[in-house]
């Protein structure tokens, strides 16, 4: 990976101090080269949406107004987050409003954004990633060090969400150097990943924008694309993510929040990832 010699951003305004929060960019991104990164986005639309905040996103006491750099967002305080998350509706990607806030500034590293959706969802080579809501779209800045800092970047967070997934109790495998796999056996992690059995259930794009790296990263977690929809050579169909007996992964997330209805939020997911 080359290292950009762009400067970053000016120094982040005094509100970045605040790093538990959640920020909800309810009056969307602005216009760059014609087009909005993210769309409007009210709290009534998120408390309906797979993003909405548990439990009671719907209480707009509950949100607090802020302003830096000439960019407005509600703000709310989310204990155990290492960074503010941002959360937008639809979006062309969440790695476009990233871009965007590290061009304001305001993207301190392990900060993350995530999209309701996404009209232009990117993997590798620039191949359309299908975006619908219900899945996760996010983009995580990662810090300039450790294994971060070279070409071990791509292994490191690839590795990372793995472990994390499994944790979460879906055994997936990385295959080289950013797709996340899973088998259709209960033997995922033993079997020997065949094109039939085997299917792509998430991916990781690595960009470097303004001296920062920041990882792209989607997950099935509700539908995935039919064969059809995919490029002629692809070398695994897609699928859902799922729990090692085949359990669909959000509703087995279900008994380990306070959430009872038909899905768990998809910033719970990230939260806990």
């Amino acid at each position: 990976m080359r290292r950009s010699r762009t400067a970053p951003p000016a120094t982040y305004h005094s509100v970045m101090n605040e790093s538990a929060v959640i920020r909800l960019l309810h009056q969307g991104l602005p216009c760059e080269q014609g087009h909005a990164p993210a769309a409007p986005f009210s709290i009534e639309a998120l408390a309906r949406s797979p993003l909405r905040i548990e439990p009671d996103a719907e209480n707009a006491s509950d949100w607090v107004e802020r302003e830096a750099h000439g960019l407005c967002w509600l703000e709310r305080p989310a204990p155990g987050l290492p960074a503010p998350v941002y959360i937008t509706g639809a979006a062309s990607s969440s790695l476009d409003a990233a871009n965007a806030l590290l061009k304001l500034g305001i993207l301190p590293e392990w900060a993350s954004v995530l999209s309701l959706s996404q009209s232009a969802g990117r993997g590798q080579m620039r191949r359309a990633w299908a975006s619908p809501e219900g899945n996760l779209y996010a983009a995580l800045r990662l810090p300039n060090e450790g294994p971060f800092a070279g070409t071990a970047a791509a292994p490191a967070i690839g590795g990372l969400l793995a472990e994390a997934l499994e944790n979460e109790g879906a055994p997936v495998m990385l295959k080289w150097p950013n797709d996340i796999m899973q088998n259709e056996k209960e033997d995922v992690l033993t079997a020997i990943p065949k094109k039939n059995a085997c299917r792509k259930v998430g991916g990781i794009l690595l960009e470097e924008r303004f001296g920062a790296l920041v990882a792209g990263i989607g997950i099935n977690t509700k539908s995935s694309p039919e064969d059809a929809s995919l490029r002629d050579n692809y070398a695994f169909s897609a699928g859902v993510i799922h729990t090692a007996c085949g359990a669909p992964f959000l509703q087995a997330q279900a008994g380990n929040t306070k959430d009872s209805q038909e899905f768990v939020s998809i910033f719970t997911l990230w939260k806990r990832l």
